[in-house]
């Protein structure tokens, strides 16, 4: 074989790996199945506030926000800012400002695993209103604007109490009396001892002329002193007399009654998580991300919080289609060509913040989603359809691995932007694909006008428009979405990439 045959066979061997990457990529997002969404935790643990920068957990570990057990969605550090600390700055924001600290209300999502009945986490200074959202095993449980850390300095804690804990013994269980009158299925209360909380419980699964043959244990209680033997049981059902010796099992082993292990994930807004307190000897592991990453490029449509647990719509997407790991680039007042405060924060200023962030595991899956603005308004359409084409030049270029989608304008109460505002962007995201991926394989656009154009005030008849009544999508202030309307867009918007990523082509 001559060099240049060896050369040409090198090329194809590389390009069909490649391919095949491509195609494992494209198959982990076609394999995304539409999910329900996950209901509010019952019973939710209760969450209070510390109104002094002092703990409520007396002994305990302060775990600082850098250390190995605390993970968030992101495979680099991201930048902290200085301060009282780390007031100039969020801890996890990373929307880029021209001097180079990262200033802006980028959402970011805190995780790791204890077995601790009570967390604290530990939010530092923010001369500001600061919201979260936390779930817990995936369920929202609890969700506030503008109530937690409100305009004050300091250090805060953010209490999440599961209850206090007992540490209980789990009993054996020997029949003495089967007693008469049971039916399979009826549910024996043992009697005695001392309790933490539940006492135990066993379910009948064999009975002989009514008396009680076979049990299993439904729940093992909360044991600090066991019942012992010839323990009395009360039951569901019309039997009496069943006795059981209630004694401590050899070896002896013990239960909680609320330490127990939990995935635990916090947004944050305008505050900054900088670490978490958990009692003495509970147990915090990381919970590391997996699968697909969403980014969102957004305005503060995708930034902004309303009053709930499932915070904005591109959460609410990664929800729908069983995303996990997910990054909003969101910074209120800005779009393709508007600014935030004159600085120069607008997408594409922000593009490069994406591109460092990716992960860079060759098989994992990256979708950039990226939300037309009504803050372009004001724009030129011949100059937003040039900068639309300019910001996706860099983002094909900077994003090879990645599948770019891109919405048109929503539009909240009234008729601006207009639908050639909404054309505009169109325009721009045509010209750019129509170099770097004329096939349309591995980018879309998803329309938001036409019929029933999205965020255009809908519901009950009698219902008035900016009032905040959850009937509409549009809120108060007559602009940003509801939760309702967070969580249509976001309905919406994973609806149409699930399409999308059916007709990813390798």
């Amino acid at each position: 074989m001559s060099a240049a045959e060896d050369l040409a066979a090198r090329a194809i061997a590389v390009l069909a790996d490649e391919r095949a990457a491509v195609a494992g990529r494209f198959a982990q997002l076609r394999a995304l199945r539409w999910h329900a969404p996950a209901p509010l935790a019952s019973p939710a643990p209760k969450l209070t506030q510390t109104v002094t920068n002092i703990s409520t957990i007396a002994t305990g570990d302060s775990i600082g926000k850098d250390d190995a057990r605390l993970t968030y969605s992101g495979t680099v550090p991201v930048a902290d800012g200085g301060g009282a600390p780390y007031n100039t700055s969020n801890v996890g924001a990373w929307v880029t400002t021209p001097a180079g600290p990262n200033t802006a209300s980028g959402n970011w999502s805190l995780r790791f695993q204890t077995d601790a009945p009570v967390v604290e986490l530990i939010v530092g200074d923010w001369h500001g209103a600061s919201s979260y959202a936390i779930r817990v095993d995936g369920e929202p449980v609890a969700r506030s604007t503008n109530a937690y850390f409100p305009n004050v300095g300091g250090t805060r804690y953010l209490r999440i109490d599961f209850g206090s804990d007992v540490q209980g013994i789990v009993a054996n269980q020997v029949l003495v009396s089967g007693g008469s009158g049971y039916a399979v299925g009826d549910e024996l209360t043992v009697q005695g001892g001392t309790t933490g909380g539940a006492a135990m419980v066993l379910v009948v699964s064999g009975v002989n002329a009514g008396a009680v043959t076979h049990w299993y244990v439904k729940q093992y209680g909360a044991y600090t002193a066991v019942p012992g033997a010839g323990a009395t049981t009360t039951t569901n059902g019309a039997g009496t007399g069943a006795t059981f010796n209630v004694t401590n099992n050899s070896p002896a082993f013990s239960n909680h009654t609320t330490r127990r292990m939990r995935r635990i994930e916090a947004y944050n807004t305008n505050g900054k998580i900088i670490g978490v307190r958990v009692p003495t000897l509970s147990v915090v592991r990381p919970w590391p991300v997996a699968g697909p990453r969403l980014f969102a490029m957004t305005d503060s449509y995708g930034d902004t919080f309303q009053l709930y647990a499932g915070g904005g719509w591109p959460f609410r997407v990664a929800e729908r289609l069983g995303i996990e790991d997910v990054w909003v680039n969101g910074r209120g007042g800005t779009g393709f060509l508007a600014t935030n405060n004159g600085t120069q924060s607008k997408y594409r200023d922000r593009l490069g913040d994406i591109v460092a962030q990716s992960p860079a595991a060759a098989l994992t899956p990256v979708v950039l989603l990226t939300q037309g603005s009504i803050n372009d308004n004001a724009a030129a359409d011949a100059d937003l359809t040039a900068e639309v084409t300019a910001y996706y030049n860099q983002a094909f270029t900077a994003l090879p691995n990645a599948v770019l989608v891109q919405t048109g304008m929503l539009r909240p109460a009234g008729n601006a932007p207009s639908d050639a505002k909404s054309a505009a962007v169109l325009a721009g995201f045509l010209a750019a694909q129509a170099i770097h991926d004329p096939g349309g394989r591995r980018s879309a656009y998803i329309e938001t006008r036409g019929v029933g154009p999205l965020m255009t005030p809908g519901g009950r008849a009698g219902a008035v428009t900016g009032t905040g009544n959850s009937d509409y999508w549009v809120s108060g202030d007559n602009v940003h979405p509801t939760q309702d309307g967070m969580d249509f867009l976001g309905d919406a918007f994973a609806l149409s990439l699930r399409a999308i990523f059916a007709r990813l082509d390798a």
